[in-house]
């Protein structure tokens, strides 16, 4: 769940790029990955462990009343989860049997396409979907970033006791 989470980065920035107002409900464990990508009233984490407590934390996120969704893992279970949000666009990989959970799919990326691309490239039509593919998006599909962790201070202090110590 780590390495998608960071591999999920450029996709978020690419929506920021456009304008859009990120929230994000990430597996406890995950969230410290998201935090320099989305505000600190937008991050919500929810069970690595409870299916029953991450739908209710998702079905809690419908009081936002989000414009879309963008469900990046390729579990049904995820795109539930979009569902109980009641977004009107909800955007995901046609796989497992969830297309009828979304309303706009694409198809499974090939092995050599990396998850990275195809977490941008589903960025990408989510915003096609709400029709922001026009002139906010000029010039970021050729610069997509590559994914990357900002250490904090606090991380950094624990960095340096830690090879202090060794």
């Amino acid at each position: 769940w780590l390495g998608d989470a960071v591999l999920a980065l450029p996709a978020l920035e690419l929506l920021a790029a456009a304008g859009a107002t990120l929230e994000v409900l990430a597996r406890r464990g995950t969230e410290r990955v998201f935090a320099d990508a989305v505000a600190a009233g937008n991050l919500h984490t929810t069970s690595a462990t409870s299916r029953t407590r991450r739908l209710r934390d998702a079905w809690s996120r419908r009081r936002c009343a989000p414009d879309a969704v963008l469900v990046l893992p390729p579990s049904f279970a995820a795109a539930l989860l979009a569902v109980a949000t009641r977004a009107p666009v909800r955007v995901g990989v046609a796989t497992q049997h969830r297309a009828a959970l979304l309303t706009h799919t694409v198809p499974a990326p090939s092995r050599n396409v990396h998850l990275a691309q195809a977490d941008a490239d589903l960025a990408r039509r989510l915003l096609q979907a709400l029709g922001l593919a026009g002139a906010r998006l000029a010039g970021t599909a050729a610069a997509l970033p590559w994914p990357r962790l900002r250490a904090g201070a606090l991380e950094q202090s624990a960095a340096a006791a830690l090879l202090a110590k060794h």
